[in-house]
């Protein structure tokens, strides 16, 4: 069990590397450098390559640093990554050296920083499970790694074996992990913006491109992953209800393919730093309100469903456009979460038009494509083309017409929306979409072409809507004379009908929410909720006492971060001067033991010229020196430090302390000789 310690510490190690393998940022090579340094280190033994390693770490240090700074001053690398890859490195190099108790010690610490790395490069649930597993484990390793080469531990040592022992330091670590989640929690936020905020996976969702081509043949793919979660403040009445977050917009088709145009883009009214109103907007409540959480990149725009006046949590500029897309000023990124308020639950598929008459991209269509779309609605509908509306267009399609995911083309010298409503009769919602508004167009009603989601399955675990990638839809707004109304002319029932993924796959769903909101997204705003549901009575006509500590906290943030990086470093200081032994009385009888025991390894290192280094033990800096030692003062001194260690640690009594280390002590000089 004597490499129980060494054991514990490099699982601790290899749990703060397992970490950065799992960002995905960090390259293969320099993972493999320190996967060999681990297989090294367990299967060749060499106190040469120790003693090289632990000679020149200061010099090798000196050449990574050099090396990694390079890269980052020729933006080769980030400084996060590099700083990632050299603490790496460095643990590789800190592995293959000696396994001493300071050298323990180092390792915890590198893991650390492993640890602290990860956490700037990745926002994944997994690092929760990770982070959970380190707090349980680091522990185990302080504790052991401390107790390394020290004879009074034996006795805690040869414990190791038995149950109590385990059963003590489990509940030891159980405890440090509930104790750091509390002080995670409670801890008030800052909002310092000291390193770069994580950015989204960029992922391609097909739709959301800059254009949308009709007319390829093929099979659509109903892929599963989760692009975003629609979370309501209530639950209450949103179970049931299926309803579209608007995404995109397409104004100009030629020949299949459906393109954005050169929109006039405008800020939105902003009411503070984060929150904005929708001008215009025929809604004026508040009656509902949701957070929207992205899981993945894949388009430059926010998405919102209609009713929505109030948005919130942004915390960067919006701007929108002649058609109502919102997204954030140009190189600032979509935000991961914002929250959306207003008439959600009404269903009134309704917006203001930004003109008073619609810009003619919304009417423009080809003279030739017109001509055909009123011989389809006429011979082939059987209709009064000058008759019918947009609701009687929305309702033949519907009834007449197929949805499937199979895309066919039967004549390709057609146009595709031809071919699909005389030829094939049947294909996907693009078309659906795409056959609407040219008809409305061709009946003089400006309409457009939209692309979002159509939002239906419910997590029952978690109380709100997962939206994939296979929820993605399109469909139709035109303008009534007062309002642009949104209508869908694709059969739904087919898409609203897939099963749920199961209770298994929701509670994992629930725990990444969980994970998004209450510690990526976790606010001084959310912390304040937290304790006032709690039952802690925060406010006080508006000025509550915690409230009023947490509001300066946040207002001098900065202050607070110098304050508690002073007294670490002060903390540091104090500990780094004081005495490797516990704390003891200067007075008392085993206070001036002590003081004689420090005096003579002062000798000993003024003598041979080897300092003692902070943290090491006496032990330890006796077995450093030991070749200087004449071999007889070497035997007393060390049988002297172990009955020492018996008066420090054990309690035992020692009368003749006092004269044997006075007498040691002027031993020293003729018994310690410098090195070559």
């Amino acid at each position: 069990m004597r490499s129980t310690p060494k054991l514990i510490v490099h699982v601790l190690l290899a749990v703060g590397t397992f970490s950065l393998y799992m960002t995905g940022e960090i390259p293969l090579p320099i993972i493999a450098v320190t996967v060999c340094a681990y297989a090294v280190k367990v299967f060749v033994r060499s106190n040469v390559m120790e003693e090289f390693v632990e000679r020149n770490l200061g010099y090798l240090t000196f050449l990574f640093v050099a090396v990694f700074a390079a890269a980052v001053l020729f933006k080769i690398v980030s400084i996060l990554h590099a700083a990632a890859e050299f603490i790496l490195i460095t643990s590789a190099f800190r592995i293959l050296g000696p396994q001493q108790k300071r050298q323990l010690n180092q390792i915890v610490l590198l893991s650390l920083f492993e640890i602290l790395a990860a956490s700037t490069l990745t926002g994944d649930i997994y690092f929760g499970f990770v982070v959970i597993a380190y707090l349980f484990i680091v522990p185990w390793a302080l504790i052991l790694a401390n107790l390394e080469g020290e004879p009074a531990s034996q006795e805690i040592q040869d414990r190791l074996n038995r149950p109590d022992f385990v059963f003590f330091l489990s509940g030891f670590s159980t405890m440090a992990a509930v104790m750091t989640a509390m002080f995670f929690f409670i801890f008030p936020r800052f909002t310092l913006s000291l390193v770069k905020p994580v950015m989204l996976e960029e992922h391609f969702v097909a739709g959301f491109s800059d254009e949308v081509k009709l007319g390829d043949t093929g099979k659509i793919l109903q892929n599963m992953p989760v692009v975003m979660r629609f979370v309501p403040h209530s639950s209450d009445g949103w179970k049931d209800k299926v309803f579209y977050l608007r995404g995109r917009v397409y104004t100009v088709y030629q020949q299949g393919l459906w393109k954005r145009s050169n929109y006039k883009v405008r800020s939105v009214r902003r009411v503070n730093a984060r929150d904005v109103y929708l001008e215009k907007s025929p809604f004026a409540g508040h009656e509902s309100a949701a957070d929207i959480y992205f899981e993945v990149l894949f388009t430059d725009n926010l998405f919102v469903p209609y009713g929505t006046v109030y948005l919130s949590r942004l915390k960067k500029a919006l701007s929108t456009n002649d058609v109502w897309e919102l997204f954030p000023r140009a190189g600032m990124g979509v935000p991961p979460v914002y929250t959306v308020e207003g008439s959600l639950l009404q269903q009134n598929y309704i917006l203001p038009p930004v003109y008073d008459e619609p810009p003619e991209y919304n009417l423009f269509i080809s003279s030739q494509l017109k001509e055909e779309l009123k011989e389809v609605v006429t011979r082939s509908w059987g209709v009064d083309f000058s008759s019918i509306g947009p609701d009687d267009v929305a309702r033949y399609l519907k009834k007449h017409y197929s949805y499937t995911l199979k895309i066919e083309r039967r004549d390709l010298q057609e146009d595709p929306v031809i071919d699909f409503l005389v030829h094939v009769r049947k294909g996907h919602c693009e078309l659906f979409a795409s056959a609407m508004v040219l008809i409305l167009r061709t009946l003089g009603i400006p309409a457009r072409f939209i692309t979002g989601f159509l939002v239906h399955e419910w997590n029952d675990i978690g109380d709100y809507f997962v939206v994939r990638e296979r929820n993605a839809h399109t469909w139709v707004e035109y303008f009534d004379g007062q309002y642009w109304r949104a209508i869908d002319p694709t059969p739904t029932a087919e898409l609203i009908s897939v099963k749920s993924a199961g209770t298994l796959w929701e509670f994992f769903d629930t725990l990444k929410l969980w994970w998004m909101e209450y510690v990526l997204e976790y606010s001084l705003k959310k912390q304040m909720e937290f304790v006032q549901r709690a039952g802690v009575k925060i406010t006080r006509g508006g000025e509550g006492r915690i409230a009023r500590i947490y509001e300066w906290v946040r207002a001098h943030n900065r202050l607070v971060v110098v304050i508690l990086v002073f007294a670490g470093i002060a903390f540091f200081f104090w500990r780094k001067t004081g005495s490797a032994f516990p704390r003891i009385r200067r007075r008392s009888p085993l206070g001036k033991v002590a003081g004689e025991y420090v005096k003579i390894l002062r000798e000993i290192a003024r003598a041979s010229g080897i300092q003692y280094s902070p943290g090491e033990t006496p032990l330890e800096y006796l077995r450093k020196v030991r070749h200087l030692l004449d071999a007889d003062f070497e035997a007393e001194l060390y049988s002297a430090t172990q009955k020492f260690y018996l008066m420090v640690y054990r309690g035992i009594n020692w009368p003749e302390a006092l004269s044997v280390f006075g007498r040691l002590r002027k031993r020293v000089r003729e018994s310690v000789r410098r090195p070559c």
